[in-house]
């Protein structure tokens, strides 16, 4: 896979798509919005667990990520505490080899939601980051809830047959 293809992570807002010479987190923008005070991440933490969760993914799915963009923000917009991810974008499993589709597809990762949810632990945040990061980009490929879920229970098992995959492409704690 070339440096081209990899995911990129972009912090905050604005985002904009690039083509980075190496997968590095960017931080555009650090925005903090007042809530009720947990053991905050610092961003840069932050990123390198997402990083670390897109590292750890199975080699079946590392290797087909291509044109994906991964923007950190603290909350969703419109406000919803319970969300912590959301893929926005077209499923593998849905475009045709006709489809003309340039805009990268893109990977939401809402911080301050699952440092609230993990209360603060960083174990729990570390955990959270990384079951976040798999469910979204198991929408990218098309699974559906099912297949994610059997997903994250064994993150290392043979990977789903990839098949036309749900219409939910947001993770929100407590729903899987």
């Amino acid at each position: 896979m070339s440096n081209t293809l990899k995911p990129y992570i972009l912090s905050g807002l604005p985002a904009c798509f690039s083509t980075l010479p190496s997968p590095k987190p960017v931080n555009l923008f650090t925005g903090y919005r007042a809530q009720e005070k947990v053991n905050e991440v610092t961003r840069a933490r932050f990123e390198e667990l997402v990083w670390q969760a897109i590292e750890s993914l199975p080699a079946f799915f590392r290797e087909r990520l291509q044109n994906v963009l991964i923007v950190i923000k603290d909350h969703p917009d419109p406000p919803d505490d319970s969300l912590l991810g959301l893929y926005q974008g077209v499923p593998l499993t849905e475009r045709s080899v006709f489809s003309d589709q340039v805009q990268p597809d893109v990977i939401y990762i809402f911080q301050k939601n699952i440092e609230a949810l993990a209360k603060g632990n960083d174990a729990e945040i570390r955990r959270q980051v990384r079951i976040t990061v798999m469910h979204e980009i198991g929408h990218y490929f098309g699974l559906d809830e099912d297949q994610l879920a059997a997903l994250e229970d064994e993150p290392d098992a043979a990977p789903p047959r990839l098949e036309k995959g749900s219409d939910r492409t947001a993770h929100s704690g407590g729903q899987n």
